[in-house]
């Protein structure tokens, strides 16, 4: 999953490099959003991998690959990252959930 959107990517990212003016709205790294998603997959999916490979090099406790705290921590770092990217480089401060409805104002919740 993770290799095909990076394909997928590239792959528009090429079209924009040849073809500027008809590609480059379908070029997503452009967008400083897309870095934040692509990112975070990117970043689950090696965690994944090294996950996997331990765990078939027989490498781990018991020869299970990561310990599931080691694996929340890292996950955890990830979104830490993803969120404090989210705060500055993108500026956002507040956040939107659906179908809940805080007081002061009924459509964000302040984050800053």
């Amino acid at each position: 999953v993770w290799v095909s959107t990076l394909v997928i990517v590239m792959f528009f990212w090429g079209l924009s490099l040849l073809a500027p003016d008809v590609f480059r709205p379908l070029n997503f790294l452009t967008r400083r959003e897309t870095w934040l998603p692509l990112a975070a997959f990117v970043a689950a999916a090696l965690v994944g991998v090294v996950d996997d490979l331990m765990n078939v090099w027989g490498i781990g406790p018991e020869s299970g690959g990561l310990r599931m705290r080691h694996r929340i921590i890292l996950y955890a770092f990830i979104a830490a990252v993803g969120a404090w990217w989210f705060h500055y480089k993108l500026a956002f401060d507040s956040l939107h959930i659906p179908l809940f409805k805080p007081q002061e104002n009924p459509a964000y919740i302040n984050i800053a």
